[in-house]
């Protein structure tokens, strides 16, 4: 069934092997790789995914991890310096960070915490130093509950950039997250409708990562996270500021449909997709 939104991916070097052509042609148009954390790591698969995501066509943006416990210009440039020879389409700051020792976000038992001033203060003048040295997109990377609990005060600033935010209202239990799903499965199950939680003073979103982490798709070797565009594929090439290409598939002689559905249009497609699974309707 055909989506209003647009699908998306975002990897690191957690998922070894993408087959980013078979992922192109389940209807995935963009990526996110990451890029760098802190001033201390880069990502070592970021140039291997990101040139085998842009030879498919997909549009690729790649992201940075806020550490509020590394200098805020240091790890500014650490970002910039790793993809000033890469065609980035957008650039991220993943504002998520609130503790301040790993072992315990391993155990899952924190109780050492970043001050939510800190956290606000990091994630924005990561994008401020970025502003008048990038010619793309900026985008920040939080959830809603994060900002609430963890940085408020960003809320103060967050309004003023295009949010990706997670808000997981699909995930597959722990139990079957070893089971590869298929992608005409999984995009039966994708929402057509809805939206992200939202920060508070923020009204807007641009792209919301939907699933929880625990799919395992044909084309990847490990669970990954998809994320939805808000709008058709036209509108997010023109937010890159790119022009799309020709698809030579393409019937330039049919009009566009629609970007809204009607009920009777999506109970019209939800119906063939069953029947396309060779399930019978009663």
């Amino acid at each position: 069934m055909d989506n209003p939104m647009v699908l998306g991916i975002d990897v690191s070097r957690w998922q070894q092997k993408v087959d980013w052509a078979l992922l192109k042609s389940k209807g995935v148009e963009y990526a996110f790789i990451k890029a760098t954390q802190g001033d201390y790591l880069a990502d070592p698969m970021l140039k291997t995914h990101f040139k085998a995501a842009k030879e498919t066509g997909m549009l690729v943006g790649a992201y940075h991890w806020c550490d509020p416990m590394s200098p805020d210009d240091n790890q500014s440039k650490f970002f910039l310096k790793s993809i000033k020879d890469l065609d980035v389409n957008f650039v991220v700051a993943d504002v998520e960070q609130h503790w301040t020792d790993w072992n315990e976000w391993r155990n899952k038992r924190i109780t050492k915490i970043i001050p939510p001033q800190r956290v606000s203060d990091n994630g924005k003048r990561v994008v401020e130093y970025w502003k008048d040295k990038v010619k793309v997109p900026i985008i920040v990377y939080t959830r809603a509950t994060f900002i609430d609990y963890y940085a408020a005060p960003a809320s103060a600033w967050l309004s003023k950039y295009h949010l990706w935010l997670a808000h997981y209202t699909h995930t597959v239990k722990r139990e079957a997250s070893k089971a590869a799903y298929t992608w005409e499965k999984f995009q039966l199950e994708v929402p057509i409708t809805g939206a992200p939680k939202m920060p508070r003073n923020c009204n807007k979103w641009l792209f919301w990562q939907f699933t929880g982490g625990r799919y395992i798709l044909p084309g990847v070797d490990s669970s990954i996270d998809l994320n939805l565009f808000n709008g058709s594929v036209d509108e997010l090439y023109k937010f890159a500021g790119v022009k799309r290409p020709h698809d030579e598939n393409e019937n330039t002689d049919v009009p566009a449909e629609p970007v809204t559905l009607t009920l009777e249009q999506r109970i019209e497609r939800l119906e063939k997709a069953v029947k396309a699974q060779g399930w019978k309707l009663d």
